[in-house]
């Protein structure tokens, strides 16, 4: 390497790395840097760079990419640990290969396959239902000659024997009471399968069994094909079948076949296991299926497993209008369509073994199989063809002829996540199990130049093992220094930082560090999609006024979360509760409201500076309890409990927080009307308790005739001079009131109304932190009736005898009422009815005078005199 490129690609790749190139970089399924060189090797289209930066190798690049030290790359390799020539012992050659290899990265394995001549187990599933007595009679005539036709083509050939018709319950067949009776005829009930003759070499003894073997009825056409076929498949001792034979079943029908699911139509429910169930009938001349009447019929995929588990050949001669079912159906079970169709003529099944035979004799099959799931198996061979991707059929492949076959195996990632299971894969000769390839699996693993391993490396946040100057990070973490901590939830880790309808992460404007933004400069979000500009704020380029954290939400929303101290969407105001509290409660805006900016943002159902009104009750509608409490003196039995519920409801009204508002029952104070003017009241803020008007009158005619002599006539006077006042003229106790400047209310006892006054309690200023501020004040009117003071009420008195007149007078009324209407209801009815008789009368009028009897006369005569003149 020259001078320069050992200096330039060093410098490159830091730089590429520091300036966070990342497309250079391998990623893996959460879209994070591959951070070990074991993962690296798994992805075909990289390598792994040992150059160190800073703690760690600069890592799993693309294969593009230059690296300053020798890379380690993924090269699969094959290696054959046992390749015996091909010889009739072996047909495939290797034997067995070793296979090293890297997720993702095809390997291949090239092997050879050759045919031989084998031994033939023949197996004739007959259909014996009525229907088929002349291919029965076929089947006995031509086995002389099918076992000579099959003797020519390989030396050693055996027979066997059974046959089916159907389940013996209905809806298939009949009640089995019914066969009872055909019994002198020879017909014994219908049957799954019966399994006539194992295999044997002796063909007369075939010959005379098949002969001897009784037809049965059926109802429905199709028969139990597939019963009796699971059961040749499953029964291995009693059928006969021999190891390392081609095995063949030539099934034998005229109808179609019953399958899963068809069982439940006679009750029969439990799925068909695929095990042998024949027994040795008392005869002992026939094996029968004995569970024909507790399994279903078995599925037709069930029936494919099975056939490729023993590596048996199916061939099935049927009836012209069958056969294209049956070709659909041996496609599905093998691969191939073996269907030869029946005729009249004896010669025709001769004809369909031979030439079926030939064909599964010069057809060369092989299968690929794994119980490893994730691999992907691809068996090809020249000039055959691919049933499916691990399946490959050869046809008119001659003896002695050797073809070439290629098995390509790709691994997924999760094949080499434990390096110590052991995987393989496994080629055999269809019909023939002893004839296979074994290929064992394993994958590539790094070769360093120091090869140790450092668990929880300090390089690898102490989360992963050190190994090939990257990280091998344990199953919580990704990262190239194992930083990212993953979760149940976690996917690609980038993804979560693209924003919906966008493509870059992070919008471009900041970094993705674990599927988290770290946006740049001003900018904000989730996927740094706002910039700081757009918070509000009153300071143009300060961002929530300086006072706050400007944020955005998921709606690209930009907000202010204020500093303690500072309020307002834009964070703009400073606090200032003193403005939003009361001398009442120490809850801003007594609990009702948000205090902003200085100012109460009430709830609904409140107003005012300090949200102390309700719209749901008035200020007259508080202060009634309390008046009642100051104005009435009661002397009832139950005068206690009355009082005691004013109290309760006066104590609801106007208690808050820590006291009562406007002072509670000692600002509710008793007025005595000073003249006729009910407007012009006197009280003496200082009395609270009950006292006399007439005393209080006199005390305030005295104390204004000693203010007169005593005060200057410059001096000024207020009749509402503040108790405490420096000023000596301005001491006086008794206050005089104008109430036509205060709000009137009216309250309500029994049937009596009443009257007090109070000047806007409610008032802003009463509420205020203000010391100076007066509380207000609630006067209650006491006025002098009948040389009494009372509280000013207006009762409403009805006498009982208008009472008692009213109601007898209502009563008159109302049965006057109801006597004219029913007379009136009366009379309209019988003038309805008159109407409807005289409309009956004149209709039967008229139909008399239209229909006259001919031979009536009437009992009056009239006679005229001719000469009579009127």
């Amino acid at each position: 390497m020259q001078t320069w490129q050992r200096f330039f690609i060093p410098l490159w790749a830091f730089l590429s790395l520091s300036l966070g190139a990342s497309d250079d970089y391998c990623t893996d399924e959460l879209n994070q840097p591959i951070s070990s060189c074991g993962r690296c090797l798994w992805r075909p289209d990289c390598h792994w760079c040992p150059t160190k930066i800073s703690e760690l190798a600069r890592g799993c690049i693309k294969r593009a990419i230059p690296c300053s030290d020798t890379p380690i790359q993924s090269r699969p390799s094959v290696r054959q640990i046992m390749a015996k020539p091909i010889a009739k012992e072996n047909w495939i050659s290797p034997q067995q290969v070793q296979l090293n290899l890297s997720p993702q990265t095809p390997g291949n394995v090239t092997f050879q396959a050759q045919l031989f001549d084998l031994p033939v187990d023949i197996y004739f599933l007959m259909d014996l239902s009525n229907s088929m007595t002349i291919h029965k009679t076929n089947l006995v005539n031509a086995a002389d000659e099918i076992a000579q036709e099959v003797m020519s083509l390989t030396s050693d050939y055996r027979f066997g024997f059974g046959s089916f018709s159907d389940k013996p319950t209905p809806p298939f067949a009949s009640e089995l009471s019914t066969y009872k009776t055909m019994q002198n005829r020879n017909q014994p009930p219908p049957y799954s399968f019966h399994h006539h003759v194992s295999m044997t070499s002796n063909a007369t003894a075939f010959k005379k069994t098949v002969e001897n073997s009784p037809l049965a009825g059926n109802v429905d056409s199709p028969e139990s094909g597939m019963d009796a076929l699971m059961q040749v498949l499953a029964c291995d001792e009693v059928i006969g079948w021999r190891q390392d034979v081609r095995k063949v079943i030539i099934l034998i029908t005229d109808e179609d076949t019953h399958f899963a699911y068809d069982g439940y139509l006679g009750g029969i429910t439990i799925p068909n296991d695929g095990e042998c169930h024949l027994t040795l009938s008392e005869e002992g001349d026939h094996h029968y299926y004995d569970k024909q009447l507790e399994m279903d019929y078995p599925s037709f995929g069930h029936v494919a497993d099975k056939m490729s588990q023993k590596n048996v050949a199916l061939i099935f001669a049927v009836d012209e209008y069958m056969q294209q079912l049956y070709k659909d159906l041996s496609k599905f079970l093998q691969g191939t369509s073996n269907v030869g169709l029946l005729a009249k003529e004896a010669s025709s099944l001769t004809s369909i073994v031979t030439q079926q035979y030939r064909q599964i004799k010069s057809r060369l099959a092989l299968q690929a199989s794994t119980d490893i799931k994730n691999l992907d198996l691809k068996l090809t061979g020249d000039k055959c063809e691919n049933p499916t991707p691990t399946s490959v059929v050869c046809s008119n492949v001659a003896q002695g002829q050797s073809l070439e076959f290629q098995l390509q195996i790709t691994a997924k990632e999760d094949l080499c996540q434990n390096p110590s299971d052991e995987h393989r894969v496994m080629v055999s000769i269809v019909g023939s199990s002893n004839h296979q390839m074994t290929v064992n699996l394993n994958c590539e693993h790094c070769n360093c130049d120091d090869g140790a391993r450092f668990p929880n490396a300090p390089q690898c946040k102490k989360k992963g093992t050190f190994h090939c100057g990257g990280c091998l990070c344990d199953e919580n973490h990704v990262g190239r220094s194992c930083q990212c901590e993953l979760t149940q939830t976690s996917g690609d880790l980038t993804e979560t930082c693209i924003e919906r309808g966008q493509a870059i992460p992070c919008n471009g404007r900041g970094d993705c560090n674990c599927g988290v933004c770290q946006c740049q400069g001003k900018y904000r979000g989730d996927f740094c999609q706002c910039h700081v500009d757009q918070c509000p704020t009153k300071m143009p380029g300060n961002p929530c006024s300086g006072h706050g954290h400007c944020s955005c939400d998921k709606d690209s929303q930009t907000t202010c979360t204020c500093y303690e101290g500072w309020s307002g969407s834009d964070c703009g105001c400073a606090q200032n509760f003193d403005a939003c509290q009361t001398k009442f409660t120490r809850d801003p805006c007594m609990g009702r409201g948000t205090c902003v900016c200085g100012e109460c943002q009430c709830q609904s159902g409140y107003y005012g500076k300090y949200c102390q009104k309700s719209t749901s009750m008035t200020t007259c509608e508080k202060l009634e309890p309390c008046v009642k409490l100051r104005a009435f003196k009661l002397e009832d039995e139950d005068a206690d409990e009355i009082h005691a519920e004013w109290l309760e409801e006066c104590k609801a009204n106007l208690f808050m927080g820590a006291q009562y508002v406007f002072g509670g029952m000692q600002n509710v104070l008793k007025a005595c009307q000073n003249n006729l003017d009910e407007s012009s009241m006197i009280f003496d803020p200082s009395i609270v308790q009950d006292f006399e008007c007439e005393d209080l009158l006199k005390r305030y005619e005295l104390e204004q005739l000693e203010r007169k002599e005593e005060r200057p006539e410059s001096s000024g006077h207020s009749n509402f001079s503040k108790r405490g006042d420096t000023n000596i003229w301005s001491q006086e106790r008794i206050l005089l009131t104008d109430t036509s400047n205060m709000e009137r209310c009216v309250g309500y006892k029994d049937r009596c109304a009443f009257s007090f006054y109070h000047d806007n309690i409610e008032a802003d200023k009463y509420f205020s932190l203000d010391p100076e501020k007066d509380p207000g004040k609630v006067l209650v009117a006491f006025r002098n009736v009948s040389g009494t003071y009372q509280a000013i009420t207006s009762c409403t008195v009805i006498p009982m005898a208008v009472i008692v007149g009213s109601s007898i007078g209502l009563l008159l009324l109302s049965g006057i009422v109801l006597l004219i209407t029913a007379i009136v209801i009366v009379n309209i009815n019988d003038l309805r009815r008159w109407k409807q008789y005289q409309a009956w009368k004149a209709e039967n009028e008229r139909q008399l005078g239209e229909q006259d009897n001919p031979l009536y006369e009437s009992k009056s005569t009239t006679f005229q005199n001719p000469s009579f003149n009127s």
